[in-house]
């Protein structure tokens, strides 16, 4: 697990909410997986629960996981009543089945291995309702890595309470597994005296996918229905899919 979401969920907190529009991604998953009235949904890699607020609103059921407990902890402070768990998204096994599920902001980039993705797929399968849809997105490996090595360096700056952060990102590419990348990121928050403090370097490989690595994974674990559309997101180039289960 990465050292900026284990050690530093906080900081992750506070500059993911400004980076990521939570109401556009609320509409666009909730348009995808088109459920029921009432429905319940599970989200896979919830961190500190966003997505929440929003579709309890509207009247859904919602069920957040995630493997990182200091994560979920921050969202059951600012949402006592959600349903929260602690699990891999990989084995994980609810009690009841849902109608739709969803994974956002590039969340499967950490399923390096081909074992890997299909047991979220697998896991995923097995907890949904017959005809529930699942949707998600992932970094474009066919835009991203072709001009990976012309990007130097890439700055992501936020403003919380006051206080600036900045993560500051070099990528390269990982010829050894899959579409892969070496991602490197430095991350500042503002110190008293105006300066930059380091506060953590999170050195991670992740997984770019291409749209016919990901169809071909659902299929094989049992989906059906597959689409699927290129979409611009604050760091990267990516492609939102939903699957529906028979």
């Amino acid at each position: 697990m990465n050292d900026i979401y284990l050690h530093h969920a906080p900081m992750y907190e506070a500059m993911y909410k400004t980076f990521i529009d939570y109401e556009e991604e609320y509409r666009m998953y909730r348009d995808l997986l088109a459920m029921p009235d009432e429905g319940h949904v599970a989200e896979l890699g919830c961190g500190t629960c966003h997505m929440y607020p929003f579709f309890r609103s509207a009247g859904y059921k919602y069920t957040g996981i995630d493997l990182n407990p200091t994560m979920l902890d921050i969202g059951r402070k600012k949402y006592r009543a959600a349903d929260l768990m602690e699990g891999d998204m990989r084995h994980f096994v609810l009690k009841k089945p849902v109608d739709g599920a969803f994974l956002m902001s590039r969340t499967l980039s950490y399923m390096i291995t081909n074992e890997d993705l299909l047991a979220v797929f697998s896991a995923l399968f097995k907890n949904l309702k017959p005809g529930g849809r699942l949707a998600f997105d992932v970094i474009d490996a066919s835009v991203f890595l072709p001009d990976i090595e012309s990007v130097l360096e890439v700055v992501h700056t936020a403003y919380d309470k006051g206080i600036r952060y900045q993560r500051v990102s070099r990528y390269s590419l990982d010829n050894s597994q899959c579409w892969a990348f070496r991602w490197v990121s430095d991350y500042f928050v503002s110190a008293p005296d105006g300066s930059d403090k380091l506060v953590t370097t999170d050195d991670s490989v992740v997984r770019a996918f291409t749209a016919q690595d990901v169809d071909l994974a659902l299929r094989l674990c049992g989906f059906e229905e597959i689409t699927w559309f290129a979409r611009e997101t604050y760091a990267f180039p990516t492609l939102v899919f939903c699957a529906v289960k028979p």
